[in-house]
């Protein structure tokens, strides 16, 4: 899957495992895909739950599709970039979704980290 979603985005996006799991579980748990162990492996298929949901949000499809189509066209960004911002953004996302929540003083930490980095960017 993540090698699917890697040659879809023309090498632009490569998931992490991170944010690839947790997905299909949140998937499985709202009943859109159901999932068969396979020796060491686990397999997916899409519920009639899934396609409903696909039919339900078509507009939203159709417009991470245009996202994606976008984001295609800048494959020429550095690999070594496009790693790091990858990695950053699976940093970010697994600590927003640990237990227990972010206190005050971690979201102003986190916030103030992400905009120093920004300033460096625009900068650099």
């Amino acid at each position: 899957l993540i090698k699917a979603i890697e040659a879809r985005m023309g090498g632009a996006y490569t998931p992490s495992p991170g944010v690839i799991y947790p997905s299909l579980t949140l998937l499985e748990d709202m009943g859109a895909v159901s999932v068969v162990a396979e020796g060491g492996k686990k397999r997916y298929a899409v519920t009639d739950e899934g396609r409903r949901l696909l039919i339900e949000n078509a507009e939203a499809l159709a417009h991470a599709e245009r996202k994606m189509k976008a984001l295609r066209g800048r494959a020429d960004r550095p690999a070594r970039i496009a790693q790091a911002i990858e990695a950053f953004r699976a940093a970010t996302h697994e600590r927003l979704a640990q237990e227990p929540p972010l206190s005050e003083a971690q979201v102003e930490a986190i916030a103030d980290l992400i905009e120093a980095a920004a300033e460096k960017v625009r900068q650099a």
